[in-house]
């Protein structure tokens, strides 16, 4: 009983956070969020900052 419950937590933490981060996304929906965001957006969020690497 104590594993399912862990697994049924499990998946459904998976599932929860693959929604709120856009993974379940199909090509389509994809390329239009990429050329949907400006440039210098898309570098921000991309962008490693070097003080954070060690």
């Amino acid at each position: 009983m104590n594993v399912s419950v862990c697994l049924i937590v499990g998946i459904v933490s998976i599932v929860n956070s693959g929604v709120f981060i856009g993974a379940w996304t199909d090509g389509q929906q994809q390329r239009a969020n990429f050329h949907s965001e400006m440039t210098k957006n898309r570098s921000f969020r991309t962008k490693i900052d070097k003080s954070q690497v060690s």
